[in-house]
């Protein structure tokens, strides 16, 4: 039990979308990428099946840390397609950290921060 304005009580709990978001945003602040920092969740049954950010494929130098990054060498805007950046989405990360551990994501949801581009 807590203390709510003097009165005994049950603390409020958070929506799950409220979750959720909090999640993401721990998720995210472990991207490298210096211009976005973005992730993604699958949720089946209110399990987290999968999580990702975006960031340099496993094994690569991160941009921005690493190496410059190669939108800012090339003059591109943030935010849009690029063909000289290599680093993979956060929601594609999720999807093939799940395939890697073998969890089906069938008829689960994906969580973002922002609109998939995928």
């Amino acid at each position: 039990m807590v203390t709510l304005n003097g009165k005994k009580g049950l603390s409020k709990r958070i929506s799950r979308e409220e979750y959720y978001k909090r999640i993401l945003d721990a998720l995210a602040s472990r991207s490298a990428c210096s211009r976005r920092k973005l992730a993604a969740i699958i949720v089946k049954d209110d399990r987290i099946l999968a999580t990702g950010y975006n960031g340099a494929p496993r094994g690569w130098e991160n941009c921005g840390t690493d190496v410059p990054c190669y939108k800012d060498l090339y003059g591109e805007p943030s935010g849009k397609i690029s063909y000289v950046c290599p680093a993979v989405h956060a929601e594609l990360n999720a999807i093939i950290n799940a395939a890697y551990h073998g969890v089906s994501i069938k008829g689960a949801t994906l969580y973002t921060q922002i609109d998939p581009c995928f």
